[in-house]
This record gives C-alpha cells, sequence and structure tokens, in this order.
C-alpha cells in the first residue's frame, strides 16, 4: 500500500447538533478503522479541518463520501503520498477548539495527548504546517 494524505477543510453550511457530529465521528471511526484510515478532525466553531492518511484509493472514497453532507462546504487543500502516519493509533481523532459545549468530544484533553499533538505539529512536514496554520487561525 502506498501511504497518502488528503487534508481538506469544511465550513458548516448549517448548525449541526452535538449528537449529530459525535455520532457522524462515531461512524467514520468505526468505517476507518476497519479500513485502515487514520488521521484527525479539528473542529473550530463551525469550520473544520480534516486530515486522512491511508490507501489513496480508500481515502479518496472517504473525502468524496463527505463531500456528500449536506451541511458543509468543502475545499481540499492537500493530496499527495505520505511517507508515515502521524496520527496511527487514531482513526480519527478530534480535536476541538474555542468550542466549549463541544469539549467532551476533543481526544486531547490529557497531558499526554496534549503532548502528542504538539509533537505532531512541530514536525515540519508542511502536513503538519496546514493543521497548524487552521488552529492559530482560529485560536
Amino acid at each position: 500500500m502506498d501511504l497518502h494524505a488528503i487534508i481538506y477543510v469544511s465550513s458548516a453550511t448549517t448548525i449541526v447538533p452535538f449528537e449529530e457530529f459525535q455520532e457522524s465521528v462515531d461512524l467514520s471511526r468505526a468505517q476507518f478503522r476497519e479500513q485502515g484510515i487514520t488521521g484527525i478532525l479539528i473542529f473550530a466553531a463551525g469550520n473544520i479541518l480534516v486530515m486522512l492518511e491511508g490507501d489513496r484509493d480508500l481515502i479518496t472514497a472517504a473525502y468524496r463520501k463527505g463531500m456528500e453532507r449536506p451541511h458543509h462546504n468543502f475545499i481540499k487543500l492537500y493530496d499527495k503520498p505520505l511517507k508515515t502516519r502521524f496520527f496511527e493509533d487514531h482513526p480519527l481523532a478530534v480535536k476541538v477548539i474555542n468550542t466549549d459545549e463541544w469539549k467532551p468530544a476533543d481526544d486531547f484533553q490529557s497531558e499526554e495527548q496534549k503532548e502528542y499533538l504538539e509533537e505532531c505539529l512541530n514536525s515540519d512536514h508542511s502536513t503538519m504546517k496546514i493543521l497548524k496554520d487552521f488552529i492559530k487561525n482560529n485560536t
């Protein structure tokens, strides 16, 4: 398998209840776990950045399936081969920024997880620079 990454941003066109968001994340995690897809979803008050890692055909199919959702507009930022996974233990990690009522969905609340994310973001890889800029611009 050739490892590949896709990063896209999305802005919500309607307000989605937290429960619906959590159900969608849980469903995606189950599907991604079966397909060997890993990655992260960063939620910032209606703006979402998603990075998917895995087989190119599988993550492209997941990206296209996401585009079918009626609540969002999508812009692809990155679509290239990847040498190593950054989120190998996460079929879809979630990071919540500036939205207190959605904090329960945040997978990076413990000190260990915060350090792990910070270590990833401090990488010189272009994918991590995109994530870091998204976080900076939405904080």
